[in-house]
Parts: C-alpha cells; sequence; structure tokens
C-alpha cells in the first residue's frame, strides 16, 4: 500500500484528473500533517472522478478543489472523490478537517456543489447535523448555497445532507451589536456566521451568558472584530476563524478582568473546537483567545486545529479534560517557526490532565517557561510532526517535566517522534518526574528529537526521571533505541528503567554521538556463572600447585 506523508502547510500533493484516467492507487493512504491535498480537473467541462485508499487527518488533514483548468474560469460540472477505506481522524481520533474551494475569485470548489466536489466513503452518517471538526471556507457564499454576507469570504462548519453528502451548514447571521445577543432567542443549537468587515464589526459586549452550537467567522478584509463577553461565560461546541486571502482577525474576549470564560455546551464534560485556518501565504491574520477556557461542571477538551493557524492564547486556561494541539504553523520551511499555538506570558495550560499534540501540532513557548504536571498529574503526549518546525518551539526557555509530569511520545499504538528546538533553553527533568516510551521495531519507536540545527546541551535533571517501557509488536532486546536525538549534553542519567524482562536482562542507557540510546544485555544464567566460578577455581588451584 502506498502511503504518501504530506507535512506542513507549504507541502502540496496536487492530483489532477479527468474522468479516464487514475493519477493515484486505488489503496494509497494520503497521511495529511497540516499539508494541502490539491484536487483539479483538466478542463472547466471535464469531471475527476478519483478513488484513493483513504484520507487520514493527522493533526489537520486540508482538502482543496479547484475542478476548474486556470485561473477565474468557471467549471461546470461536479466532480467526486471516493475513500475506498473511509476517512480517519489520525492517531489521537481528533483529528480536524479544513475544506476549502479554489481560493481565488472563483465560487467553485466547494463541497456537493454544482461545480464542486463530491466527497464519498467519508463514513459520517446521513443527516448528521453538526460536524464541529470539519471546517468549510470559501471566497463566495454561493458555496454556501447563498447563505452569507454579500460576495465577501466566508466560512461555515460542515453537516451531511439526507444522502450523506458533505455539505456546509445554513448559518443565521451573527447579530453585531452583541448587547443584543440575549434577546434574538440563541441556544445550543444555534450555528452563527460573520463577515469580518469594517461595516459588521462586533460591538458592544454580552450583557449575560450566552449558549450558540458555533460561531464561523470568515473575511477577506484586513480587518479585526472582537467578540467581548462582558466578564460573561459563552458555551459552544466550535469557534471557527478562516480566510482566504487578506487579513481577518478574530479576538475572543477583552484582556482584562471582563474577559469572561469559554466552554463547551453541557454540565458535563464534552468537547470545545477552535480552528483557524488561511488558504494561503497572504492571509495573515489571527484568532487570539484572552477568555479563560474552562469546564462546564464536567471535564471539557480543548482542541486547536487548522492548516497554517496563528492561535495567540493570553490567558491561563482551567480546564481539567485534555488539550489537543492539533493547529499546524504557519507558510514557509524555515527552521524559526510561527503560527500553531504560541502562548503569551500568563497563558500556560496547568489543569489539564494531558496536553496531546496531533501530527503537525506546533506550540511556540513566546514568552515564559513552562511545566507539565508541576502540581497536578499531567501527560504530554502525541507528536510526529515531519516537517521542520517541530512540535514544540521554546527557542530560549525551559520546559520542565515536573515531579507530577509524563512524557509520553505518540499515541496508544501509534508510535511517534516527539519534536522539541531550543536555541539556549532546556529540556529539564524534576525528581519524580517520568519518561513512558512504547518500544515495537527499532525504526518506529517512540523518541524525543531535538531539530534545527546542531546538536545543543538541551537536557538537564540528570538523575531525575524515571523511563518506564512498554514492549509491542516487533521489539527486540537486541535492538537499539534511540530515546533522546540530537543533543551534545555529557552525563546525562535516569533515575531507573523499568517494564522490561529484568531477570534475564540490563538495560543500558548511554551516549552514543549526539544520541542517548537504550539497548539491553543478556544476564548469563545460573549454569553459565557456575561454569565460570569453577574454571576460575580450577585456574587459581593450578597455577598454585605450579608455583
Amino acid at each position: 500500500m502506498e502511503t504518501i506523508n504530506i507535512k506542513s502547510a507549504a507541502s502540496t500533493i496536487t492530483i489532477q484528473n479527468n474522468a479516464s484516467s487514475n493519477s493515484i492507487s486505488n489503496t494509497a493512504r494520503i497521511n495529511s500533517f497540516g499539508g494541502q491535498v490539491n484536487f483539479t480537473a483538466t478542463g472547466d467541462g471535464v469531471a475527476f472522478n478519483e478513488t484513493i485508499g483513504s484520507l487520514s487527518l493527522e493533526g489537520t488533514g486540508w482538502l482543496r478543489t479547484d475542478p476548474r483548468s486556470g485561473f477565474n474560469n468557471t467549471a461546470t460540472v461536479q466532480s467526486t472523490l471516493n475513500l475506498a477505506n473511509g476517512l480517519s481522524r489520525g492517531a489521537n481520533n481528533y483529528g480536524v478537517m479544513i475544506a476549502s474551494g479554489a481560493g481565488d475569485s472563483s465560487t467553485d470548489g466547494g463541497f456537493s456543489t454544482a461545480a464542486g466536489l463530491n466527497l464519498t466513503g467519508h463514513g459520517i452518517a446521513a443527516d448528521t447535523a453538526f460536524i464541529p471538526w470539519m471546517f468549510s471556507i470559501s471566497r463566495y457564499t454561493t458555496t454556501f448555497g447563498g447563505v452569507g454576507q454579500g460576495s465577501t469570504a466566508s466560512a461555515r462548519f460542515m453537516r451531511t445532507d439526507s444522502s450523506g453528502n458533505l455539505v456546509a451548514n445554513n448559518a443565521t447571521i451573527g447579530e453585531a451589536d452583541l448587547t443584543t445577543w440575549d434577546a434574538q432567542g440563541y441556544g445550543s443549537t444555534t450555528d452563527l456566521a460573520y463577515e469580518v468587515t469594517a461595516a459588521n464589526a462586533m460591538t458592544g459586549a454580552l450583557d449575560a451568558n450566552a449558549a450558540v452550537r458555533s460561531i464561523a467567522v470568515g473575511g477577506n478584509a484586513n480587518q479585526t472584530t472582537t467578540l467581548a463577553l462582558g466578564g460573561n461565560t459563552l458555551r459552544a461546541d466550535a469557534i471557527g476563524l478562516g480566510a482566504v486571502t487578506s487579513t481577518p482577525s478574530f479576538v475572543l474576549g477583552t484582556g482584562d478582568a471582563n474577559r469572561g470564560t469559554v466552554t463547551a455546551n453541557g454540565t458535563s464534560g464534552g468537547d470545545l473546537y477552535l480552528i483557524h485556518h488561511r488558504t494561503n501565504s497572504s492571509a495573515a491574520g489571527t484568532f487570539t483567545v484572552n477568555s479563560v477556557l474552562a469546564d462546564n461542571g464536567g471535564a471539557v477538551n480543548v482542541v486547536f486545529g487548522g492548516a497554517a493557524a496563528d492561535f495567540r492564547v493570553n490567558t491561563a486556561a482551567t480546564n481539567t479534560g485534555k488539550v489537543f494541539i492539533n493547529a499546524s504553523g504557519s507558510y514557509g520551511t524555515g527552521t524559526v517557526p510561527t503560527g500553531g499555538v504560541t502562548l503569551g506570558s500568563s497563558a500556560n495550560f496547568n489543569t489539564a490532565s494531558e496536553i496531546n499534540f496531533g501530527g503537525g501540532g506546533l506550540m511556540i513557548m513566546s514568552s515564559g517557561n513552562q511545566t507539565i504536571g508541576g502540581s497536578t498529574a499531567q501527560t504530554l503526549s502525541g507528536g510526529a510532526n515531519l516537517g521542520a518546525m517541530g512540535n514544540i518551539y521554546a527557542a530560549t526557555r525551559t520546559l520542565t517535566i515536573g515531579a507530577n509530569g509524563v512524557f509520553s511520545p505518540g499515541n496508544p499504538g501509534a508510535n511517534a517522534t516527539f519534536t522539541l528546538q531550543f536555541t539556549t533553553g532546556k529540556l529539564d527533568f524534576a525528581a519524580g518526574s517520568e519518561l513512558s516510551f512504547d518500544l515495537g521495531a527499532a525504526g518506529s519507536s517512540d523518541r524525543i528529537a531535538f531539530i534545527g540545527g546542531t546538536a545543543g546541551d538541551w537536557l538537564s535533571g540528570s538523575g531525575n526521571a524515571t523511563l518506564n517501557l512498554t514492549l509491542g509488536t516487533g521489539f527486540d532486546y537486541g535492538s537499539t533505541y534511540t530515546i533522546f536525538e540530537n543533543v551534545s549534553t555529557s552525563g546525562f542519567t535516569l533515575a531507573g528503567i523499568s517494564g522490561y524482562d529484568t531477570l534475564n536482562y540490563t538495560a543500558n542507557f548511554v551516549q552514543v554521538g549526539n544520541n542517548y540510546n537504550l539497548s539491553f544485555s543478556a544476564i548469563p544464567e545460573p549454569s553459565t556463572y557456575a561454569l565460570l566460578i569453577g574454571g576460575a577455581s580450577a585456574l587459581f588451584f593450578l597455577r598454585r600447585r605450579k608455583a
């Protein structure tokens, strides 16, 4: 089976087809780590009908459809992409999908439109009223059945119709005057849509707690709009910002005492999706989070998603569920990343039970050190960033795995390389901290890699962390496993190693060049010891007799 990995927003695979050709294997698996899968046709009136094996959303998957032969042309037929083996939400099962059209002045390319794409084999039930992890962006509102605010860029969350086709939600145009929200009758099944323009900026602030199902913000103007909460609580399942070519920005909450809280609908936990996507490098807006991301009476999971996303988080979250960093970084292939989820000086996720990185997920520690498991149990997991940016860019900051912290690369059943990038900062281990690694075949086991250039002195806290192993399919005591890659720190040791056959093997954690490797040595059986001792004794007495 052919596997195609698309590494970042700057990475694209273009599948151009017509009705009679087959440009990619029918069994191929495409893993999108924030990269663009671009499906095009050979002519405006020529449909492509392509079958591939599966599409896996490793963090965020981006599917761009352009059924035209040239810029500003008009397509006249619908094309079909069939997923023979279905759509997967990736290793952490929280993958996000971005669906975008052509990205210029065309109205074509949307899902299930007469001149767009029909995606089949996705496995989502018909009449699913709302899909919070699927976000659609198009320059013109005709992609959304005429629902919108004029001929400017628009964004919607997705649903399926009675035939199982993926289509954009028919959202209600949101009231710009936020003081009137409580009079509009909005509720937990209301989907709102806004366009970021000077004439339609949000004004005022909520004067009471509010609940909606989703808020989709689009725009093709260099404007910023702020949803001020006035110290109140907003409940929602998903909030998204989409941009095509300009720089629309969205601010959730004011950066003061009236920032308010945002949580999921309900009172017993759930998921809150925050999505930001820019369809090309000229769209440079940001999604700023000033409000507190909180529980709703139960543990809430917060999911950051989007390809070429740029979140700015400025407040300490209080949710006790998981935080999923599925948002990939910005365009470009340099070693200094931008975008993803950037943490401000007072921002942290210290109360979350786990911080999990989807493939391609990026977090930037811009203004302060961070601790995983400082006062409460917490796990840092996931990874598998194949691009140049890494999962965590810490630069001069210190990332500490605390006494209650566990650093566990990968996900259950999906081993991965977790990547970090420092300039002068450190990965520090406090006393009582833990490393948790799944080992399988030597080339496909968990590891921690330091990227961005020459190996450096990236480790501190020698002798404090315990390495706990889970041995899976393909594990071999005769193999050597890399634990830390591309690090020059000398003399780093572990507090202990567990999870292997301690009766028959000894674990060896040693530095080899710029890697710290783990290998195993067999312990001789008692009969072997007896032979060795007997031979030594005989040699001793023979020497005495000769003397």
